[in-house]
């Protein structure tokens, strides 16, 4: 997995409206980071497609509201939910569902077909009780939502696994040049404490299986200290066990039975 630090500058804007300075409406905005979210799933950058989502979402708020835009609201917030577990295929499914929506939205002149957004297909099982990224929590006061994602997956110790994180503000809209503080504990203490970071990948490698952190605070907003009044979260993770499969195979290599 790509992960790459959110900012306007990786944006593809695309359409010749923006070099020749004519005015572009939000849906047209929205359509292209529509289209930039897909190009970015397509390199497997998850953060940058989240993102891109995001900014297409803002754009939509505050338009004229009618059946085609509700329904594309929706289906860009089920592509979020989608890139939750990672289902890169239904996240590109859901925003040309909504691509078609903002179409026909601009294209009928009012007139806009119903659109039946399809349902959320529940977790499966077997994901249930062990976190999966990317997940989101509000921030004590409630100021921030932060986005924790890791790569890979399955965090298991011995292995490197990399974080990135996504901080938005209370509306969801994204915040650039953030400083943060980035702690990662497990039971037996400390592993990783980093101090006024800025967005980048942060790496650990686990020595043990069991539950653990990570402890993530907004210290500072550009230039702005936040001082006493920085805020953060805690988000719980599951270093795995190695499967039985593994350990047999180990061994096998070994030239041991288990």
């Amino acid at each position: 997995m790509v992960f790459t630090s959110p900012s306007t500058s990786f944006l593809s804007f695309g359409p010749e409206q923006y070099a020749s300075g004519q005015k572009v409406s939000q849906i047209q905005i929205a359509k292209v980071f529509l289209d930039d979210a897909i190009k970015a799933l397509k390199k497997n950058d998850i953060i940058g497609a989240s993102y891109r989502l995001n900014l297409s979402k803002q754009q939509i708020e505050n338009a004229p509201t009618n059946t085609s835009i509700q329904a594309a609201k929706v289906f860009i917030q089920d592509a979020l939910q989608a890139l939750d577990t990672f289902d890169v295929s239904k996240a590109i499914e859901r925003i040309n569902l909504a691509k078609q929506g903002l179409t026909s939205s601009s294209d009928h002149n009012g007139i806009t077909p119903t659109i039946v957004p399809k349902t959320q297909s529940p977790k499966p099982k077997s994901q249930i009780g062990i976190p999966t990224p990317p997940l989101t929590l509000q921030t004590e006061r409630g100021t921030y939502f932060i986005r924790l994602y890791w790569d890979p997956v399955v965090i298991e110790p011995g292995k490197i696994t990399k974080f990135g994180v996504l901080f938005m503000d209370r509306s969801h809209s994204v915040l650039n040049q953030v400083s943060y503080d980035f702690i990662v504990k497990s039971s037996k203490g400390t592993m990783l404490e980093l101090k006024n970071q800025k967005a980048g990948i942060q790496s650990i490698r686990f020595t043990q299986s069991g539950p653990a952190t990570v402890s993530i605070k907004v210290v500072a907003i550009g230039d702005n200290s936040l001082g006493e009044f920085a805020e953060g979260t805690v988000f719980e993770i599951v270093v795995k066990e190695l499967s039985t499969i593994h350990r047999i195979t180990t061994s096998q290599h070994n030239g041991t039975n288990t």
